[in-house]
């Protein structure tokens, strides 16, 4: 299976999680596990990056990252387990618990989520799994926005 992320350039091959563990997100909570976020196709995850853009900020130099992960790696949740306010704007500390619970509990590499902002799904992966090793960069490229969307 294939991911999309969209990182700084300077931080072109790390996908280790470690600036997740600085700065909350909507699936955790800074200061405990990592967390790599990913999109099941490219257009999400520019979608997913742009959303987080302060309004007529030119983004840093910015790298698409295509990850390779085997499907069988890959656990869908559906929309009924996810907890409460899971698609709500902002983050909810019970949101937070739950990813927080799933990455320490390692019983999956990655799980697939609905996005808030379309009707589409990212996958997050817990590069503290023992299998992680399985997930390669495939192909990394430099990306740049459209100027409708910034």
């Amino acid at each position: 299976m294939l991911l999309y992320r969209i990182q700084k350039a300077k931080y072109a091959t790390d996908i280790s999680g470690f600036g997740s563990t600085l700065v909350s997100g909507r699936w955790h909570k800074a200061g405990t596990s990592p967390i790599v976020y990913t999109s099941g196709n490219i257009s999400l995850a520019i979608l997913e990056s742009v959303v987080h853009l302060p309004p007529s900020v030119k983004p840093p130099d910015l790298l698409l990252l295509t990850l390779e992960i085997p499907d069988t790696a890959v656990v869908t949740i559906p929309p009924g387990d996810l907890p409460e306010n899971w698609n709500k704007k902002g983050y909810y500390d019970n949101v937070q618990h739950w990813g927080t619970a799933w990455l320490q509990s390692a019983t999956s590499l990655a799980i697939r989520v609905p996005s808030v902002i379309s009707p589409d799904y990212n996958i997050l992966i817990n590069p503290s799994h023992p299998d992680f090793n399985v997930v390669t960069i495939a192909e990394s490229a430099p990306i740049t926005f459209d100027e409708r969307l910034i």
